[in-house]
C-alpha cells in the first residue's frame, strides 16, 4: 500500500507538472503615445476633448491618475522604459544623445522578450526618431515620412514653433500611424505557436499637429474656449531663473538673443490660442482613433484574455499652462502621463489607482507577469501589487522624474520637489495647489516635507552623455558655462546648395557688378566668403561625385559624366558605386531626413540611384542638365523611401513654369514638412545657371541694363536662383531651424563665358580645364549658432570638405582622407592651412594640377607643365621657373597623391575598366562610354592650348 501511495503520489506531481508546463504564457500587446498629457477623459485635463476609445479602455484596464515618466523628453524617457534604468543612471537626460548603444550595453524589454522564446514585432515610434536595433526584434517597421500637408491647408504658429493643417479624409490611410496600426494588427492576427510581445508606438499627437480634416471637425473654432486657467498661470516670479527658462525654451539654457519673445507671448499676442488648442485637440482624437483600430483587434484575438495590455505615454505636454508650450519641464504637466495596464486575472476593468507610480516601473511588471527568466537589477519595482489592490498593495508612494545637466524632480501623493543643477528649487502643495502655482520651497511650514522629500532624491547622479556633436553638455549656471550658440549643443540642420556651372564672378561677395546676388550676399555676410574654394574637377559628374563620397572622385574612378538614357554614349555601368557611404548615409543613422533636390548627375540605374545612396526623399532628375521649361508629365521625379524607383507625376501644388523656381518651391516644401523634432539634411542642387540658357520674362526685367543678350539671360537665371535661395533661408527662420542650420553654397565648377556668359571674375580657363577659371568656384559657409558673420577664409579648401564638416557638426567621426572639418579653422580655434595641398587629375591623365600655399602646379599632356603663384599672379598670366624648390615639393606632393590611385585608371582607353560599377551591376563599361571620354580629353586639350600662356624658364 505504501508503494502504491508513492507512485499515485508521484504520478499526481507529474501531471501537474505537464499541466504546468502545457499553461500558455501572457501576451503582450504594448502600445506608447508620443506627447500626450492628461486631456483624455480617463483623466478628466480637459472636458472638451473627445476619447471614446480611451474611455473604453479604462472600462477593461486599471488607469493610473498619478503615473509620471522618468524624463520629459522623447529620447531618455524611451530609453528609461526600454531599459529599465533611469536617465540619472544611465546618463541620457536629453534628446541630443547617440542612446542606442546605451540600450546595446544595457540590454532591453524587447531583448529580453526575444530571447525567452517570444516573437517580437516592434512598430512605429517605440525609442525615439523610430530608431530600432533590429537584431533586438523578431519583426520591426518604420512607417517613414508622413504625407505633405499642401500649404493653403496649414499654418505655422508662434515663429514656427509649430505647424497645424488638415489632410482630407482620404489620406489616413497614408499616415504614418495609421500604417504603423495595420502593420501592428497584421501581427495580432497572424496566429503563432510561440507567445508574442507586439509594440506599436502612435505618434500623433506629437507636432506638426497635421491630421485628417474630420478630427478638426470635431473641434469647430467657434466652440473652443481657452480656459481662463491657461490665460492666467503666467506668473512665474516666484520660479528660479533655470525654471523660467525652461518656460521659454524649454531647454533650461539662456534664451538666445534671436529670441525677442517667448512661444507663449506670440501666442497670445497673435490671438492663436483657439487654433492650437483645436488642432491638438484634433491631434488626441485622430491618436484616439488609432487606439480604437488597435482594441478593436485586440477584443477579437482569441488570446484576449491571455494577452496583456500596457498603454502609455512618454511624458506630457503644456499648452498655455504656467506659461509654456511644449514638454521638457519638471512640473506635473509634463511628467503626469496617461498610464493603462490590463492583466487578465489579475486585474479589475474599470478600476483606478490614485498613488504615484512611474513608467520605469513597466519593465519589471512585465517581467512578473510574463515569467520572464532573466536575471538583472532594475530601477523600478512591479506593479502587480497594485494591480491587485490599487489602495492596500505595499507601494514607495513616490515616482522620479529627472531631466537636462541632472535636473530632478520627485512627485508623492501630496507633494512635488523640483531640484535644478544649480542648486536652486521649487516646492508644491498638491493638496491645495494642483496646478503648481505657488513655490513653497523655504517655507518653514513645509520643512519636515521637504526633509521627507529630499531624502527620497538620489544620492548620485551619473554625468551626462555626451551630446551628439561630440561635446559634453555643460550646464548654463556652471563655471565657464556657454550658451547654444558657444557649444553647439543641438544636431544642427545642414542645407548644402550648389549652382551648376557659375563664374567666380558671378556673385556680390566676389565683386559681381552688373545685377545684384542679394540673398547670396546676405548668406555669405552671415558667415565666411571662402575666396579660395575650389571643386574637385572641372566639369559636372566627376565635381558632384566626389562631393557626394566625400573624397577625391580619382580614388574610385570616376572622370566622365553620365549620359543619359538613350543616348549613343549611355553605360548603365557608370554612376556613383553603391559601395560609397555618402553624407545621406551617415546623416541617416543619426535620425536626419535626407533630402536630394534638383541635378543627381551621378548615374539613371536604380544602383546608383538618390535613394539607394542614403537620402529619403529625391525631386529632381537624373541626367545632366533638363529644359527650364516643362515639356511632358515627366519632366522632374518626386520619390521618397519606400517606394518604387520610378518616374511619377509631379505634385500640383508646384509651380510648372520654371525649373529653379519649381525647384526652390521643393525645397521649402520639404523644410515646412519635416518634423521640427527631425534634423535635416537637404542637397539642393540647382541646375542653373547651366545650359539650355533660358530665362522667362519676370526674371528677365529684373536685369534690364544688361546690353549682351547671352549675359542677361544668365544674370536672369542666376537672379531666380538667388531669389530662389532667399525663399529657402525665409523657410528656415519661418520653421525656427535657420540659426542652427549650417549652410554650404558654391559652384560644382567654373563657367563658361563664350556658352553661358558667366563671368570668373578675372581668372584664366573655364569649365573643362584645371585653370583657376575652371575649378576655382564661389563659395560660402554659414551657421549662425557657430560661426561668426562677417569673415572671409582665403586658405585654400575645396567643395569636398562640405562632407567632413558636416559629418563633424552632427557629431560623426570623418572617415575620409581627403576631407576636412572646416570648422574649427572657421570659428578661429585653429590657424594655417587646412589641407598640405589640393589635387586635380582628369580622365586619362589629360591634365593634372596642384596646389599647395600660393603655389600651383598645372600640367597637360603634350604641353610642358606651368608653375604659378596664385597670391600674386591669380589669373595664371605669369608661368615661373619650373626648376626651383617650391615647384619641386608640389610635384613630390602629386607623385605621393597619385601613387595612392587605383593603378586602372586610363578611362581613355578601350581596355580600361570602372571596376566597383561592373562589380556592382555585373556589367562591362562600354567601348561607347570610352570614346566619348576620349573625345572630351581632346577637345579639353585643344581648349587649353589656347588659353595656357607660355611657360617660364
Amino acid at each position: 500500500m505504501k508503494l502504491h501511495a508513492i507512485f499515485s503520489l508521484f504520478a499526481a506531481l507529474l501531471l501537474t507538472t505537464a499541466v504546468a508546463d502545457a499553461a500558455p504564457r501572457q501576451n503582450v500587446l504594448f502600445i506608447a503615445i508620443d506627447d500626450l498629457n492628461d486631456y483624455i477623459s480617463p483623466l478628466g485635463g480637459n472636458p472638451a476633448v473627445k476619447t471614446p476609445n480611451f474611455e473604453r479602455l479604462a472600462e477593461m484596464s486599471m488607469t493610473f491618475t498619478n503615473a509620471h515618466c522618468s524624463s520629459p523628453v522623447c529620447t531618455s524617457s524611451r530609453t528609461a522604459v526600454m531599459t529599465g534604468v533611469e536617465p540619472f543612471q544611465s546618463g541620457v537626460y536629453t534628446n541630443k544623445v547617440e542612446f542606442l548603444p546605451t540600450v546595446k550595453r544595457l540590454g532591453s524589454l524587447n531583448r529580453e522578450f526575444l530571447e525567452d522564446g517570444y516573437f517580437t514585432a516592434g512598430a512605429g515610434k517605440i525609442y525615439h526618431a523610430f530608431k530600432f536595433i533590429d537584431d533586438d526584434w523578431s519583426e520591426t517597421f518604420r512607417p517613414g515620412k508622413w504625407p505633405s500637408v499642401p500649404k493653403k491647408r496649414q499654418r505655422s504658429y508662434a515663429g514656427g514653433f509649430t505647424q497645424v493643417g488638415s489632410y482630407l479624409d482620404k489620406v489616413e490611410p497614408k499616415t504614418g500611424d495609421y500604417r504603423a496600426t495595420e502593420w501592428a494588427i497584421e501581427r495580432l492576427q497572424h496566429q503563432r505557436d510561440e507567445p508574442f510581445f507586439i509594440a506599436c508606438g502612435i505618434y500623433r499627437p506629437h507636432v506638426p499637429w497635421n491630421v485628417p480634416q474630420k478630427y478638426y471637425d470635431l473641434y469647430p473654432l467657434d466652440q473652443i474656449k481657452v480656459p481662463e486657467a491657461l490665460l492666467e498661470n503666467t506668473d512665474l516670479d516666484d520660479v528660479p531663473e533655470f525654471g523660467r527658462m525652461l518656460a521659454w525654451t524649454g531647454l533650461g539654457e539662456k534664451v538666445h538673443e534671436s529670441y525677442e519673445e517667448s512661444p507663449h507671448a506670440a501666442i497670445l499676442r497673435d490671438g492663436d490660442f483657439e487654433e492650437l488648442l483645436q488642432a491638438y485637440y484634433a491631434g488626441i482624437s485622430y491618436a484616439d482613433a488609432m487606439l480604437g483600430r488597435l482594441l478593436d483587434s485586440y477584443e477579437a484575438h482569441p488570446e484576449r484574455d491571455n494577452t496583456a495590455l500596457v498603454v502609455w505615454s512618454d511624458h506630457g505636454w503644456h499648452l498655455g499652462e504656467k506659461a509654456h508650450w511644449r514638454k521638457s519641464t519638471l512640473w506635473d504637466q509634463a511628467t503626469r502621463v496617461p498610464f493603462f495596464v490590463r492583466v487578465p486575472g489579475i486585474t479589475t476593468g474599470g478600476s483606478r489607482c490614485d498613488r504615484p507610480v512611474s513608467l520605469i516601473d513597466i519593465y519589471p511588471t512585465l517581467r512578473e507577469v510574463c515569467e520572464l527568466g532573466g536575471d538583472r537589477e532594475l530601477a523600478g519595482d512591479s506593479l502587480v501589487p497594485l494591480l491587485r489592490d490599487p489602495e492596500g498593495g505595499r507601494w514607495r508612494d513616490y515616482a522620479l522624474t529627472s531631466y537636462l545637466d541632472q535636473s530632478i524632480a520627485v512627485r508623492t501623493p501630496d507633494y512635488r520637489l523640483i531640484r535644478y543643477p544649480d542648486g536652486t528649487a521649487e516646492f508644491y502643495d498638491h493638496r491645495v495647489d494642483p496646478e503648481e502655482l505657488e513655490n513653497r520651497y523655504g517655507e518653514p511650514d513645509y520643512s519636515e516635507a521637504l526633509t521627507e522629500l529630499e531624502g527620497l532624491l538620489p544620492s548620485q547622479m551619473v554625468d551626462p552623455l555626451p551630446r551628439i556633436d561630440g561635446e559634453a553638455k555643460k550646464s548654463p549656471h556652471s563655471a565657464g558655462s556657454s550658451s547654444p550658440a558657444e557649444t553647439g549643443s543641438t544636431r544642427p540642420d545642414i542645407l548644402w546648395i550648389v549652382a551648376d556651372d557659375m563664374g567666380y564672378g558671378d556673385t556680390g561677395f566676389n565683386g559681381l557688378e552688373d545685377f545684384q546676388t542679394p540673398s547670396l550676399d546676405a548668406l555669405a555676410a552671415a558667415g565666411a566668403v571662402c575666396t579660395d574654394g575650389y571643386a574637385t574637377h572641372p566639369f559636372c559628374g566627376p565635381s558632384r561625385a566626389a562631393l557626394m563620397a566625400g573624397r577625391y572622385q580619382q580614388r574610385f574612378q570616376f572622370y566622365g559624366n553620365p549620359m543619359p538614357k538613350g543616348s549613343k554614349n549611355y553605360d548603365p555601368a557608370f554612376g556613383l558605386p553603391p559601395t560609397e557611404m555618402t553624407a545621406a548615409k551617415h546623416l541617416s543613422t543619426l535620425g536626419y531626413r535626407t533630402g536630394m533636390i534638383g541635378k543627381w548627375h551621378l548615374g539613371s540605374e536604380e544602383i546608383h540611384h538618390p535613394l539607394n545612396h542614403g537620402f529619403t526623399d529625391f525631386l529632381g532628375f537624373l541626367e545632366g542638365h533638363r529644359n527650364y521649361y516643362r515639356t511632358d508629365i515627366d519632366w522632374m521625379v518626386r520619390e521618397s523611401a519606400g517606394k518604387e524607383i520610378t518616374t511619377v507625376p509631379v505634385h500640383e501644388s508646384y509651380r510648372d513654369d520654371y525649373l529653379t523656381d519649381f525647384l526652390t518651391d521643393g525645397a521649402v516644401d520639404l523644410i515646412q514638412s519635416t518634423e521640427r523634432e527631425q534634423p535635416l539634411f537637404l542637397y539642393l542642387a540647382y541646375n542653373a545657371p547651366h545650359t539650355p540658357m533660358q530665362a522667362t520674362q519676370p526674371w528677365l526685367d529684373k536685369v534690364p541694363g544688361i546690353e549682351d543678350p547671352l549675359r542677361r539671360i544668365y544674370a536672369a537665371m542666376v537672379t531666380s536662383m538667388d531669389d530662389g535661395i532667399g525663399k529657402v533661408i525665409e523657410a528656415l527662420k519661418e520653421t525656427g531651424r535657420y540659426e542652427n542650420t549650417l549652410i554650404f553654397f558654391f559652384s560644382d565648377n567654373g563657367g563658361i563665358p563664350v556658352v553661358n556668359g558667366a563671368d570668373n571674375g578675372g581668372l584664366n580657363g573655364m569649365k573643362g580645364n584645371l585653370l583657376e577659371g575652371g575649378i576655382r568656384v564661389p563659395f560660402s559657409v554659414s551657421w549662425p549658432n557657430r560661426i561668426e558673420g562677417g569673415a572671409r577664409f582665403e586658405k585654400p579648401i575645396v567643395t569636398i570638405d562640405a562632407y567632413a564638416t558636416s559629418l563633424a557638426a552632427a557629431g560623426i567621426e570623418n572617415p575620409s582622407p581627403d576631407s576636412v572639418n572646416l570648422l574649427p579653422y572657421l570659428t578661429g580655434r585653429r590657424e594655417g592651412d587646412p589641407h598640405k595641398a589640393l589635387f586635380w587629375r582628369t580622365g586619362g591623365k589629360a591634365q593634372f594640377a596642384v596646389r599647395a600655399g600660393d603655389h600651383k602646379i598645372l600640367g597637360v599632356r603634350t604641353l610642358e607643365t606651368r608653375h604659378f603663384n596664385l597670391e600674386s599672379d591669380s589669373g595664371e598670366k605669369r608661368p615661373l621657373d619650373l626648376s626651383d624648390q617650391t615647384a619641386d615639393r608640389l610635384q613630390d606632393y602629386y607623385r605621393d597623391w597619385e601613387s595612392g590611385l587605383p593603378a586602372t585608371n586610363k578611362v581613355s582607353s578601350p581596355d580600361s575598366k570602372w571596376p566597383e560599377q561592373e562589380k556592382a551591376l555585373g556589367l562591362p563599361v562600354s567601348r561607347a562610354a570610352r570614346e566619348n571620354v576620349k573625345r572630351r580629353i581632346q577637345l579639353q586639350s585643344n581648349l587649353l592650348k589656347k588659353a595656357l600662356p607660355p611657360a617660364g624658364n
